[in-house]
């Protein structure tokens, strides 16, 4: 009877000492899993379905895109400033503003001619892109989303196009 007693405490102990020693094991497994147990959505994106602006809009958007450009360059931020939607004005105070155009936007400072693309527009929101030249060599190229805020155009945002090719890369070409 003695070595039966010894027999269930030996099993006893070992599946005690088991469960202490896998146990955290298993948690951690289940706690942090290898895979994910489900898929996150990825956002949604917005769609704009945009067309060639009528030539008023067209001038309208490149009238106050000159218009800020002018200013910057003129190293009139609070004139600049005024372009710039109610969205942006009421995150960015001007002098926030002053400072990401000399630090992110420095080209704006210094071009001597402005070129646009063709305008594209929705009724409510403009696509534009700017290039900026200096002695004849363009010196930045900026993508422009205009709003329209109590039918006035106003600028939306921009990116340096050298951004967006970070952000979506230009498509691999097949070497000849």
């Amino acid at each position: 009877m003695k070595i039966h007693w010894t027999f269930k405490e030996t099993i006893g102990t070992l599946l005690l000492l088991g469960a202490v020693i896998y146990l955290p094991v298993l948690i951690s497994d289940y706690a942090s899993p290898k895979v994910m147990p489900f898929r996150p959505k990825a956002p949604r994106q917005q769609t704009i379905k945009v067309f060639p602006s009528d030539p008023p809009t067209r001038r309208a958007v490149m009238d106050v895109l000159a218009k800020q450009l002018n200013a910057i360059r003129s190293e009139q931020f609070d004139e600049a400033y005024q372009s710039a939607s109610f969205g942006i004005r009421s995150q960015i105070p001007l002098t926030e503003f002053e400072r990401m155009i000399r630090i992110q936007f420095e080209p704006m400072l210094r071009y001597e001619q402005l070129e646009f693309s063709e305008v594209y527009d929705d009724g409510s929101q403009a696509l534009v892109r700017a290039r900026l030249s200096m002695e004849g060599r363009p010196t930045a190229v900026y993508s422009y989303v205009m709003a329209l805020e109590e039918n006035q155009w106003r600028v939306g945002g921009v990116l340096p196009e050298d951004a967006i090719q970070t952000i979506v890369p230009p498509p691999k070409t097949a070497p000849p």
